[in-house]
């Protein structure tokens, strides 16, 4: 039980790590497309992205088979 709340608790903070940086290379890069004007767009996008993040590492981690480990000779 708690291995498994560390886990999530891991994908929980490398998603939103994940989502700051994706917003803010954004609102530096592409801010003609997607034009990041406050800090509640800014904080908005960050949510989105992290939801998006969080979302892909809960299908990664738990809902994908697991793979073979290569056998040894």
């Amino acid at each position: 039980m708690r291995k498994s709340l560390k886990k999530r608790l891991g994908i929980v903070v490398v998603a939103v790590v994940m989502g700051l940086s994706t917003s803010a290379a954004i609102a530096l890069a592409f801010n003609d497309i997607l034009p990041i004007e406050s800090i509640t767009d800014f904080l908005g996008a960050s949510l989105g992205f992290s939801i998006m993040y969080l979302g892909l590492g809960e299908l990664l981690e738990y809902q994908l088979p697991p793979s073979k480990q290569p056998q040894g000779e």
